[in-house]
């Protein structure tokens, strides 16, 4: 129930809700969906109720007595009262017909703390956490107590649920040290199942599902053993330098800076700063003289090039990741100040740019066909969604000429009425938006997402503590020609936050044409910024192009500030005609 109207998603999409989990008549329902799972599979001994990764939970009376007003919980709201009475209350409609059976749930995301009632025996809980964030020393003690806390809640079983990825990096990231002090403190502390997401890049990744494998038969074995078992059984003679490449790597984790918080740098390009040029030349000669110890071993030889080949891909990345930031740098600064040199070098690091981008595409392609072992699953629509270099060659054609040459306005359907805010039980999940805009926040502790009057008749957008936001805009376009969108901005954001902003064309059916294009924001201190993303040439198909401003994980201290941005469209053959009148729709 949302806004007085129970809503009712359809089955298309992504899913982004819950049921009502407050109201008896969704634990009556799920209570009997258990009875049937049980009648028909007599030997099945759990159902599993999990919550899924929807965050809309409704405002019905019975779920905001659970609610409202807002707690939180590691900086998110905490719904764990509501998540495990509606358990408690499922369990005490299954357990009288199937007193040995249990109900899987979910310690996760917004139920990860106990509530504040015991927990039924047969409701069987996966504590989810991204444990790798142990680093920290007081997030180890806060996930330590809070595994005590679990244990004592009152389930008869518990699970350990961890992320041991693998995907969604490109780059090792080895805490085995951590897994082993954490399985065994769950174990001691009464943890008795695990589940862990792994997708692992076995080149980048080997010891460490291993060790995990080891220790899940006894958490009190020793780690340092087992991992010298590891590296002398599989690398053979080339085990010291292929265990001194491993710790090297773990260390660069373990003593990694920044706050800790869900998934950290996961999916992001913030990964490759714990590994800078002097660190994967070190890296690199560990591989080099391992491959040199078992050179006429090719068993031996053929496990060491399954990580030096993955390695090669985290270097290319890397380099990929610093020219691109070289040169977004370089362009910003060119277009605020156009001083004498500004050309010369964003050409060149334009060209560095390109080479580097067109090195890690060709090294990614070379290794999944050669060595397909030796990288699992790859984001690359991640890695190479932000590229500088349309806008630079734009820039470098005298698009920063002409964009000087008139007035930057904002289209005036942005300016319009504004669409209401969307809060659910006292959460934010739609910041109120001048018309033409539609955005969806992830509701946070301290979050500000708000429209303001600055005094200029435009007003900006105010950004703070959002851990996923996202702001779109479909503009019309006319019939041929090319643009860029400008976003001006100002804040900071810390090397872990971004901002992204991204286009991609559509048909007049509101169909993709194409891959989006997009820029990301270097970290820094920004005052008086334009972020410009070229949109080339308008496909004949296409009616119009969907821009995107999207923001997540800003830190403490980070804030942006965002003033409506422009469309400025040239058609062809009348470059000099300027701003371009386009029409914005919802």
């Amino acid at each position: 129930m949302i806004g007085g109207e129970r809503w009712r998603p359809g089955s298309a999409g992504p899913v982004n809700w819950n049921p009502d989990l407050g109201e008896e008549a969704v634990a009556e329902h799920a209570a009997e969906a258990a009875r049937r799972h049980f009648a028909a599979d007599p030997k099945a001994w759990s159902f599993a109720l999990g919550t899924n990764d929807g965050l809309r939970y409704g405002e019905s009376p019975a779920t905001l007595r659970w609610v409202y007003p807002p707690r939180y919980y590691r900086g998110r709201p905490d719904y764990s009262d509501l998540v495990f009475n509606f358990m408690n209350r499922v369990a005490e409609r299954m357990a009288p017909d199937y007193p040995d059976r249990h109900l899987g749930a979910l310690a996760y995301y917004w139920a990860e703390q106990v509530p504040s009632f015991p927990v039924h025996p047969k409701v069987m809980p996966f504590l989810t956490a991204d444990r790798s964030q142990g680093y920290d020393r007081a997030f180890l003690r806060e996930e330590e107590a809070l595994q005590r806390r679990w244990a004592k809640a009152g389930p008869e079983r518990l699970g350990i649920y961890d992320y041991i990825y693998g995907h969604g990096f490109l780059v090792p990231r080895i805490h085995t040290a951590l897994l082993a002090r954490h399985l065994r403190h769950a174990r001691r502390a009464g943890f008795s199942d695990y589940f862990a997401e792994t997708s692992p890049h076995w080149g980048l990744d080997g010891p460490q599902p291993w060790l995990v494998a080891q220790l899940l038969l006894d958490p009190e074995q020793d780690a340092k053993a087992l991992l010298r078992e590891y590296y002398t059984r599989f690398f053979r003679d080339a085990a010291v330098p292929m265990r001194r490449f491993f710790e090297l790597c773990e260390r660069r984790w373990m003593t990694q800076e920044g706050p800790v918080f869900w998934l950290k740098h996961y999916r992001n390009d913030s990964q490759t700063s714990l590994y800078p040029p002097e660190v994967r030349r070190a890296l690199r000669a560990m591989l080099d003289e391992a491959a040199r110890a078992v050179a006429e071993d090719p068993v031996a030889l053929a496990r060491v090039r399954l990580t030096s080949e993955a390695f090669r891909v985290s270097e290319r990345y890397a380099e990929m990741v610093e020219r691109r930031e070289a040169l977004a740098r370089a362009l910003l600064a060119a277009m605020s100040r156009e001083a004498d040199g500004d050309r010369t070098r964003v050409a060149r690091l334009r060209e560095e740019d390109r080479g580097a981008r067109r090195a890690f595409k060709a090294e990614l392609a070379e290794v999944q066909a050669a060595t397909p072992l030796a990288l699992g699953r790859v984001h690359i629509d991640d890695v190479l969604r932000s590229d500088w270099g349309p806008s630079a060659d734009w820039w470098l054609g005298g698009g920063g000429s002409r964009a000087g040459a008139a007035e930057m306005l904002p289209n005036p359907r942005w300016m319009g009425p504004f669409s209401p805010e969307l809060k659910i039980a006292g959460l934010l999940y739609e910041p109120a938006m001048p018309a033409g805009w539609a955005s969806r926040t992830e509701p946070a502790e301290g979050l500000v997402a708000e429209w303001r009057d600055d005094g200029s008749g435009r007003g900006l957008l105010r950004l703070e503590n959002v851990k996923l936001g996202e702001f779109r805009t479909f503009a019309l376009v006319p019939a041929t020609g090319e643009g860029v969108f400008s976003l001006p901005f100002e804040g900071r954001m810390s090397p872990w936050a971004r901002l992204l902003v991204h286009a991609a064309w559509f048909d007049e059916n509101q169909r993709r044409l194409g891959p989006a294009g997009g820029v990301i924001l270097p970290a820094g201190e920004w005052r008086d910024g334009v972020l410009p993303l070229a949109l080339g040439v308008k496909p004949p198909e296409a009616s119009g192009v969907l821009c995107v401003v999207a923001v997540l994980d800003q830190q403490a201290g980070d804030w942006l500030e965002i003033r409506p941005p422009s469309l400025r469209w040239w058609t062809h053959g009348a470059r000099a005609a300027g701003v371009f009148p386009v029409e914005v729709s919802p």
